[in-house]
């Protein structure tokens, strides 16, 4: 049996853009650079920006979402809106619960987490960020990765507790990127903050990140920066809970294009009141972006379900077998078609104008990507087999609908759609634009909400307002378990 990919969810406020899997894993990237590490693995789910806990007390560790610890909790629940994420997980007498949220106003992403001491003494918690840092394009990153950490540089601010990290320019021509990490407190602290930017030092030689020596045998953070082998930016917090009360740390990452300008960043956010601000003003974001766009929020929540089968391979969205395994052609015969395969693709084939409804939709469903900055390939194959009198006009009519998104100005635009004729197209460049295909649709087969709903399984709307999943304790792939309610 297919084991079901991690469930998705992007936020973005068009050029910061966070992806985050119902595990807890996934990116932060900033215009086109990817800012934290990620690959796309839906057996383990191992990348994303973390955030660990330890009870000083008993040794006990765990993380804010289910990874990178997979320690099991007594309960998990992960619910994605459209203008936030949150994660909630207990684990005997303390509740965790984490926000995260990115600014509109800003290129900036906080995440929240709120420890509940529900037991009868006091506790204290360590807290302590984990992420990777690139600074760079994902493909850059994943083509050479030792390569691409030569060039990070960090540093730390201590008026503020900030962690900065930057990519030392190769040549004169490449833009500058600056990186900040910083907290805000509410609760009492112990002791003073540590930080760490080797990663060889916060996890360990020959260990994975789930059992990192810093975390597990409680080792002081080395308080180092400069210029390291594997750069990570990790902050910790010591707090002190007494039964019944709650301590909220809110972990801010921002981006620009220089020191003094991260740094403004790191002035207006570092403070407890920044948090609320920025949830209210998310929300009204939200729906502003939405209305602008004409979608219910049922739309937008097939959108992101859709995303899912982009960002992790699907086989329920995916071609047939026999057609994978038939295609015996590679990326550049998809260049005679304008495609040049760098983006995913997702292709709808279509053979009647009753159908066009949803070709209409997936035109929405690019437009609305563009804003999460996914940007993606949209394939429109009409299927109709060619005659005289009825050819031209599905052609045609396809061409109208296509026609306007092609020239909007208003967005840029990373993705294209294109329309192509099944008649024209040689059987093998066929067989390879559906394997290339990271979603395969058939406009016969219905809307978009049945097609991506599994057989007996009807799509559900939101249970409220800019809410769009809910989803229960995820397995140790990163994955819900057999039966949980994943609507």
């Amino acid at each position: 049996m297919q084991e079901k990919p991690p469930r998705t969810h992007l936020l973005s406020n068009g050029n910061y853009s966070v992806m985050l899997t119902a595990a807890g894993s996934g990116y932060s990237r900033w215009r086109d650079l990817a800012l934290t590490r990620w690959r796309e693995d839906p057996t383990c789910d191992p990348f994303g920006y973390y955030v660990f806990l330890r009870d000083a007390a008993d040794g006990r560790v765990w993380s804010a979402g289910y990874q990178p610890v997979g320690s099991e909790p007594d309960s998990y629940d992960a619910a994605f809106f459209e203008d936030r994420a949150e994660f909630t997980r207990r684990d005997g007498p303390i509740l965790t619960s984490t926000e995260i949220l990115v600014s509109p106003e800003d290129d900036a992403e906080v995440r929240r987490v709120s420890v509940t001491n529900e037991g009868n003494r006091t506790r204290e918690i360590e807290l302590t960020t984990y992420a990777e840092m690139v600074l760079a394009a994902s493909a850059a990153d994943s083509a050479h990765p030792a390569f691409s950490k030569l060039f990070v540089l960090t540093d730390f601010i201590a008026e503020s507790g900030t962690l900065l990290a930057t990519r030392r320019a190769r040549d004169s021509g490449e833009p500058e990127v600056w990186v900040a990490l910083t907290s805000a407190l509410q609760g009492e602290a112990v002791g003073p903050l540590q930080f760490e930017t080797d990663r060889a030092r916060f996890v360990g030689r020959g260990v994975e990140l789930r059992n990192a020596v810093s975390i597990v045998d409680a080792r002081p953070l080395s308080n180092t920066v400069g210029t390291v082998l594997d750069p990570v930016l990790a902050l910790r917090h010591r707090v002190k809970i007494a039964p019944g009360e709650t301590a909220r740390i809110a972990f801010w990452l921002g981006a620009a294009p220089s020191r003094a300008e991260v740094l403004a960043l790191v002035g207006k956010y570092r403070h407890t009141a920044a948090f609320e601000r920025v949830k209210a003003l998310a929300r009204t974001h939200a729906e502003a972006q939405l209305r602008a766009l004409g979608l219910e929020f049922e739309e937008a929540e097939r959108f992101q379900r859709l995303a899912n089968g982009v960002l992790y391979a699907d086989s329920s969205l995916r071609a047939s077998r026999d057609i994978l395994e038939k295609n015996r052609l590679g990326q550049p015969a998809l260049w005679p078609f304008g495609i040049s395969g760098d983006l995913p693709i997702v292709l709808v084939s279509i053979d009647s104008e009753n159908d066009i409804g949803i070709v209409k939709q997936l035109l929405r469903a690019q437009e609305y990507w563009q804003l999460k900055q996914l940007h993606v390939d949209l394939v429109v194959l009409n299927e109709r087999p060619p005659s005289a009198s009825e050819a031209p006009g599905l052609q045609e009519a396809l061409d109208a609908v296509i026609g306007p998104s092609r020239n909007r100005q208003d967005l840029p635009r990373y993705g294209k759609a294109f329309l192509l004729r099944a008649d024209l197209m040689p059987g093998p460049s066929r067989d390879l634009l559906l394997t290339a295909a990271r979603a395969v649709l058939n406009a016969g087969r219905g809307a978009l909400s049945d097609q991506l709903a599994p057989p007996g399984e009807t799509d559900p709307a939101p249970r409220r307002p800019l809410r769009n999943v809910d989803e229960a304790k995820p397995d140790a792939a990163g994955s819900p378990p057999t039966g949980a309610n994943t609507s």
